[in-house]
Parts: C-alpha cells; sequence; structure tokens
C-alpha cells in the first residue's frame, strides 16, 4: 500500500499484479473506506500512479468503468 499524500479523497493506494487487484483506500474527512477492483491492467495501474491528479485518474480509468472492474467494499 502507498500512502497518498497529494490527494484530497485517497488515502493510499495498493496493487496486486499476479491477480490484477487494485485496493484503494478513500479518505472523508475523519472516515476511511476500502475497494478492491479486479482485473486492473498493471498499465491501467502505473497510469494512475503517474497521473498529476491520481483521483481523476483513478476515477477516469477505473471508477467510471463499472462494466469492466467490478468492486467489493472491504
Amino acid at each position: 500500500m502507498i500512502p497518498i499524500q497529494k490527494s484530497s479523497n485517497i488515502a493510499g493506494i495498493g496493487y496486486n499484479q499476479e491477480e490484477q487487484l487494485l485496493k484503494v483506500v478513500f479518505r472523508n474527512k475523519e472516515t476511511y473506506s476500502t475497494y478492491l477492483y479486479e482485473s486492473v491492467e498493471p498499465e491501467i495501474y502505473n497510469s494512475i500512479l503517474k497521473a498529476p491528479s491520481i483521483g481523476k485518474a483513478l476515477s477516469e480509468n477505473v471508477i467510471r468503468q463499472k462494466e469492466k472492474y467490478k468492486f467489493t467494499k472491504l
């Protein structure tokens, strides 16, 4: 899990390349929610990490692609 300092909404992000699982910890004031996204390609994960806005990149490339990336709230 990589802590994300430069995002107001994302506290941390982690990735299991073998299983293509993306784990995201969202922050909302003093509460946190963790989601697991399935079948996320390594290229998508890397592009999110390199983006100027991790939250925007995550939203555009994974969260809004509900038909492609199934998710579970942990």
